[in-house]
């Protein structure tokens, strides 16, 4: 592993909510010399190659820790980011930022979702070189699928994500053009699906340790858990997870889906391609989310809080649906209540 970049941390914690202006002028200026003491000798905070663990994704960092009038050196533990090369056919494709771990699955469920495969068997090896810090995989197609993709495999693969600028409309017909329709039968309750987000929530061992990952996890429509992917990226977390469920044979069993993020058109396509007929994200969702979800026939839920969230796409998978399963939204008003709330029945 390469050594890491001089890193200065400080960390803030505060006892009173209006700090620092209920905080004296003394009290602020005891803390300001303390930490500033000699701050020219300081030198920074250095990685050694042994305070980083690849397989967990976690390595640890000396911090400064601020309380009122009080300055701590603490250590912390921090996600690891660093980059993945993946090759098909030994051609570089792409490459991403990850956190180091799963890295098999991610590269199996990035290649599904991209459409570079479509099922196991066109899948004819993949490995993990463990050589170059174990930072690169390897992937072989089997003959005939590599026929129908070479076109694709020659132009790589775009590393740029929501950010960059891409045409809305052009990209949502692409997409489902790509993606057939989510026509699972089934439906789920609000329990259920708070259920499935306790789960994943339990299950993230690296936003345990750090605080700072996303998760992605896929649930049979009884709620068992089938795979869980953890990465500072949420593509990352859901190429994992899908990665993970297309390598062990399971995708076809995927019914419910969830991730600790907003529901992004990237994160939708994804879940679309792996036919995930329910998906629950935390934050909201982007327009081009919704008309994707909308357009595959896929029930997408966002906000999902202990009591509530919004559905707002197929909201008839839900027991005890609050539309009709054929209601066509026809005012302004009732446009917006594709994003409607659904309560948990617990809430009652």
């Amino acid at each position: 592993m390469h050594a890491a970049s001089p890193v200065r941390i400080i960390s803030f914690r505060f006892k009173h909510p209006l700090f620092p202006n209920r905080l004296s002028s003394s009290n602020r200026a005891a803390a300001t010399r303390y930490f500033m003491r000699d701050a020219d000798k300081r030198q920074p905070v250095r990685h050694s190659q042994s305070a980083c663990d690849n397989e967990s994704g976690v390595k640890t960092c000396s911090l400064w820790r601020f309380r009122i009038a009080d300055v701590e050196r603490e250590t912390d533990a921090l996600a690891v980011e660093e980059p993945l090369q993946i090759f098909v056919q030994g051609k570089p494709f792409t490459i991403t930022l990850r956190s180091p771990g799963q890295d098999v699955a991610l590269a199996a469920g990035l290649l599904f979702t991209e459409g570079i495969v479509d099922r196991r068997e066109d899948l004819a090896g993949i490995r993990q070189c463990r050589e170059i810090d174990g930072n690169e995989v390897f992937a072989e197609l089997s003959e005939r699928r590599l026929e129908a993709v070479e076109p694709r495999l020659r132009q790589g693969l775009r590393v740029s994500r929501t950010s960059c600028g891409l045409c809305g409309r052009e990209l949502v017909e692409s997409a489902f053009v790509q993606t057939p329709p989510i026509d699972k039968p089934g439906r789920v309750s609000g329990e259920l699906l708070q259920r499935c987000r306790e789960q994943m929530e339990q299950a993230q061992t690296l936003f345990s340790q750090t605080g700072n990952t996303h998760a992605a996890a896929l649930f049979a429509s009884d709620g068992e858990l089938i795979a869980i992917g953890e990465d500072v990226g949420r593509h990352n977390a859901m190429d994992k997870a899908i990665g993970a469920a297309f390598l062990a044979g399971s995708l076809s069993r995927v019914f419910l889906g969830f991730a600790s993020s907003r529901a992004s058109f990237e994160m939708v396509q994804k879940a679309a391609r792996a036919r995930v007929a329910v998906m629950g994200f935390t934050s909201g969702a982007t327009s081009l989310a919704v008309d994707l979800a909308a357009r595959t026939g896929m029930t997408l839920a966002a906000f999902v809080r202990p009591t509530r969230f919004a559905v707002y796409s197929c909201p008839e998978r839900f027991a005890g649906e609050p539309l009709p399963a054929d209601a066509t939204p026809e005012s302004e008003e009732d446009r917006r209540s594709c994003e409607m709330t659904t309560r948990n029945p617990k809430e009652g």
